[in-house]
C-alpha cells in the first residue's frame, strides 16, 4: 500500500494494552518519640547514664555557676531532681540542692545551666520512655530531635541527635519533695521607734520556692552617752533593752 505525500509507505497500526502498575515509593523512617509517661512529682529523681560503660549522675556544680555535669552517683541534694508537669509529658527540671527559683535549661549555644525559672521553651523537657524503660530528655526549644546530652569531658549539652544514637537516662525514685512552705508578708511591729520596714513585695520581687532560712534583724537602742565604756555596752544594751527577755518568753512558746 502507497502512503500520501512522498509516497512513504504506511504502518499497520496495532493497539496495544498497557498495564498500570502502582509507583512504589520507598518508605522514609518515622522519628520515635518514646511513649509519653506520668512522673512522680511529690517525689525527687536521680537521672543516670551510661558513660564508658559507668553509670554517671546529672549533677550540679557546687561552685556557684549555676552549670550541671555528670558525677559518680551519690546522696547529693545537687542529684535530687524534681520532675514538675507543665504540658503533657514536658516537664521543668528543678533540683533540692538550688531550690524552684532555677530550672534546667538550654541556652542559644546548646548548652544546659539551671536559669531563673519562667515559661520559657528552653526549660521546657520533654521526657519519653523507650521499651527499654530508660527515657529520652528532649528540649522544646530546638526540635523533637534535641536531647539532653553528655560528651566526653562531662559536659551537658542539648544537641541533634539522630534516633539509634540519642542518649537515654535511667530515672531513680528518690525521697519525696517536702512541704512548700511560701514565704509570707511580714506584719509591721507597733510601737517601735523608726522602723526599717518590710519588704515591699509590689515593688520588689517575692522569692520563688521553698523558705528554707529565716533571718532576724534586731535593732538595740542606743546605749547613753558617758554611761559605760565600749566594751560594756552590749550588755547593758542586752541586759536593760529588753531582748534578752524577749527572746527567752520566745524560745519556750511553742512553734506556730
Amino acid at each position: 500500500m502507497k502512503g500520501g505525500a512522498g509516497n512513504l509507505p504506511t504502518r499497520a497500526v496495532t493497539s496495544v494494552q498497557v498495564t498500570k502498575r502502582p509507583l512504589l515509593i520507598p518508605r522514609q523512617p518515622r522519628f520515635r518519640y518514646g511513649r509519653a509517661v506520668t512522673l512522680d512529682q511529690t517525689h525527687y529523681y536521680r537521672l543516670t547514664t551510661k558513660v564508658s560503660g559507668n553509670d554517671s549522675a546529672l549533677d550540679v556544680c557546687p561552685d556557684g555557676s549555676c552549670r550541671v555535669m555528670l558525677a559518680a552517683p551519690a546522696d547529693s541534694s545537687g542529684q535530687y531532681w524534681n520532675l514538675v508537669p507543665t504540658a503533657g509529658s514536658r516537664y521543668a527540671l528543678r533540683t533540692g540542692y538550688l531550690g524552684d527559683g532555677l530550672s534546667l535549661t538550654m541556652d542559644d549555644d546548646r548548652m544546659v545551666c539551671l536559669k531563673p525559672t519562667d515559661p520559657s521553651a528552653g526549660q521546657s523537657w520533654d521526657v519519653r520512655q523507650e521499651p527499654s524503660g530508660t527515657y529520652a530528655i528532649i528540649n522544646d526549644l530546638a526540635g523533637p530531635q534535641t536531647c539532653l546530652c553528655p560528651d566526653g569531658q562531662g559536659v551537658i549539652t542539648a544537641q541533634q541527635v539522630p534516633l539509634p544514637q540519642r542518649p537515654l537516662w535511667t530515672l531513680t525514685k528518690l525521697a519525696s519533695v517536702s512541704g512548700q512552705a511560701a514565704v509570707p508578708d511580714l506584719k509591721q511591729a507597733p510601737g517601735v521607734y523608726c522602723p526599717e520596714g518590710c519588704t515591699d513585695f509590689t515593688f520588689y520581687a517575692r522569692p520563688a520556692g521553698p523558705l528554707k532560712a529565716v533571718m532576724l534583724f534586731v535593732d538595740f537602742p542606743d546605749a547613753p552617752a558617758g554611761v559605760c565604756s565600749p566594751i560594756d555596752t552590749p550588755t547593758i544594751c542586752w541586759e536593760t533593752a529588753g531582748p534578752r527577755s524577749y527572746f527567752s518568753s520566745r524560745a519556750t512558746e511553742p512553734a506556730s
